[in-house]
């Protein structure tokens, strides 16, 4: 439970003044917007590995590549644009509303910090399923690849 103390009454060394309360939620709230930009970027740099790979493969057949390395590949590339979408989500504003006191305006950044995390993480999520995905797929292809270099 949270405990706000506002100016004029006595202080404990136990409560969290609103001061310190709003301070923290918008630290926050900037790691995981600093967060969210990472992951935007480490998912155009794959997103264009991966369409990379897929076209190479795609365009020369002398490689005898199975059918399931493009299949991967393209589910590689559908993580990634879920978490994209999902990172530009995090960041997306939320509809306006009065806020006249303090409480109202912690409930407000608390659950605005809350949704940003929830989608923040699905993000980070959906990130690491396609880079296990990508580094499965391109140990395949490059298998594959210096086999028929070396034959």
């Amino acid at each position: 439970m949270i405990k706000v103390i506002f100016k004029g009454r006595e202080q404990n060394l136990d409560t969290v003044s609103a001061a310190e309360i709003l301070t923290l939620l918008e630290n926050n709230r900037s790691r995981l917007r600093t967060l969210g930009g990472m992951v935007l970027t480490v998912c155009g740099f794959l997103l264009s590995a991966s369409f990379v790979v897929l076209f190479f493969i795609l365009a020369d057949t002398k490689f005898n590549i199975i059918w399931a390395v493009p299949a991967i590949l393209f589910g590689t590339c559908a993580t990634l644009t879920l978490s994209i979408v999902f990172s530009v989500l995090s960041a997306s504003p939320q509809a306006p509303s009065a806020i006249t006191t303090k409480i109202q305006l912690i409930n407000f950044l608390t659950t605005t910090h809350y949704r940003e995390y929830r989608r923040t993480t699905i993000s980070v999520i959906f990130l690491l399923v396609s880079i296990v995905l990508f580094f499965y797929c391109s140990r395949g292809f490059w298998y594959r690849f210096t086999l028929k270099s070396v034959s």
